[in-house]
């Protein structure tokens, strides 16, 4: 599993995003002429795309899965596809003072998602905005089938949903 990352600005959705350090920036571009090249090399490719697609889970691959009593703290900007505490297990999401929690796709977060589960996020001090890139408004579930509490305090923002 690639434990490599590097951060990349993405001027369409204008937000800083993880990617892996094989990644290019715009304008450096490289082609590959597929009828020379061997064997090898397309099983390569069916591997790397094998590997992806297991990675890439039920939604997207810039989804934020907390889950199986994980506790994860944000005290900076972020942005991701989705929020979804204790989706199968118990998670907790305490966004802080300083921390700006932001989507950046057309999704529903989801705060305690399936049966038995329980999820918790706390905002404490920080922001988390609800809005995709367009600039809409998006859903928040709490307690879609288990069990989700949201807590807002020391003068956090919750916007949108």
């Amino acid at each position: 599993m690639n434990r490599i990352y590097r951060v990349i600005w993405n001027c369409t959705l204008q937000v800083f995003q993880v990617c892996s350090e094989l990644t290019r920036r715009v304008g450096k571009k490289s082609t590959v002429n597929l009828r020379k090249s061997s064997g090898l090399t397309t099983k390569f490719s069916r591997l790397t795309l094998g590997v992806l697609l297991a990675l890439s889970g039920s939604a997207s691959g810039a989804s934020l899965e907390v889950d199986n009593d994980q506790i994860t703290n944000i005290d900076t900007d972020v942005a991701y596809d989705a929020y979804l505490v204790g989706w199968y297990g118990t998670g907790v999401l305490n966004i802080l003072a300083g921390g700006n929690a932001s989507l950046t796709t057309i999704t529903t977060s989801v705060i305690g998602g399936n049966e038995n589960s329980k999820g918790t996020v706390n905002v404490l001090g920080g922001t988390w905005r609800l809005y995709d890139s367009g600039n809409n408004a998006r859903p928040l579930n709490v307690g879609q089938s288990g069990t989700g509490t949201l807590n807002i305090k020391q003068k956090g923002h919750v916007d949108g949903g």
